[in-house]
């Protein structure tokens, strides 16, 4: 977040001053900046010459600027002049993303990756959201069994721009160690393995795991159990599953008096 000077200055300045015309506005961008990203600015900034100068007006200004995503610093100066005030916008644009890249990744390759980040090259690179994205990819990981992985960002900044990496440790999956159901099954035992579909030694993945809840409940109402409950599993610390299993009365519809339809 950028340094706003004139914010401080309006409210230690008197009135009479504050009401000054405002003589000129100026944008400024570094040397070697995208002349578009300077027209761009120019239609976020509310303040004109001939106006008098008023907190709001800067404020939104501001906002606009920060709002647009182009700009990461901001600092506003004004200068007197024998007609009233010149207010200079220093503005510090946003670094692009020049190249963006996985490392340390086995088991899930790049472009299944690169579907779960929300960044790619061109974009602007702010460091909160990339650490956003970066504990949003984790969190995608544990679900597919990697409960112990680390992702770790890696920028490269250079005069034009950002080269950021994600450095991944996927570290052991947790695999599926076994599978016990409790309740009341209303179908053997057997009947319910082969409806949940997944077998001890596969990875602890979660989707997986919604899945095979999803086709049990489902054989479940299909042999007659229309009332079935099953609960998400309660998964312990060696990658046990347990799921309780409340099928309810097994109900059959009969249909009495019908003539035209069997």
């Amino acid at each position: 977040m950028g340094i706003v000077l004139l914010l401080a200055i309006l409210s230690s300045t008197p009135a009479a001053d504050a009401a000054l015309p405002i003589d000129s506005v100026e944008i400024q961008l570094p040397a070697g900046s995208d002349a578009s990203v300077l027209e761009r600015a120019a239609e976020y900034v509310v303040v004109r010459s001939g106006q008098r100068l008023a907190r709001p007006l800067l404020i939104r200004s501001i906002e606009n600027l920060y709002a647009s995503g182009h700009f990461t610093d901001i600092e506003v100066t004004s200068t007197p002049t024998p007609s009233g005030l010149k207010l200079l916008f220093l503005l510090t644009p946003t670094p692009k993303i020049l190249e963006f890249s996985f490392e340390g990744n086995k088991a899930i390759d790049s472009i299944a990756l690169a579907k779960q980040v929300k960044l790619t090259v061109g974009d602007g690179y702010w460091p909160e959201r990339l650490l956003r994205e970066a504990e949003a990819l984790t969190t995608w990981y544990r679900r597919r069994g990697f409960r112990e992985v680390a992702v770790r960002p890696k920028v490269t900044a250079s005069e034009f721009g950002v080269s950021v990496r994600l450095a991944i440790d996927e570290g052991n999956p947790t695999l599926l160690s076994g599978i016990t159901f409790s309740g009341d099954h209303g179908l053997p035992v057997q009947a319910l393995y082969r409806a949940f579909d997944l077998s001890v030694g596969e990875r602890l993945d979660l989707d997986q795991i919604d899945e095979a809840v999803s086709r049990l409940k489902s054989h479940l109402v299909q042999s007659h159990f229309y009332r079935a409950k099953v609960d998400t599993p309660r998964i312990d610390g060696q990658g046990r599953l347990n799921i309780l299993i409340a099928a309810g009365p097994k109900l059959r519809l009969l249909l009495k008096g019908n003539r035209h339809f069997t």
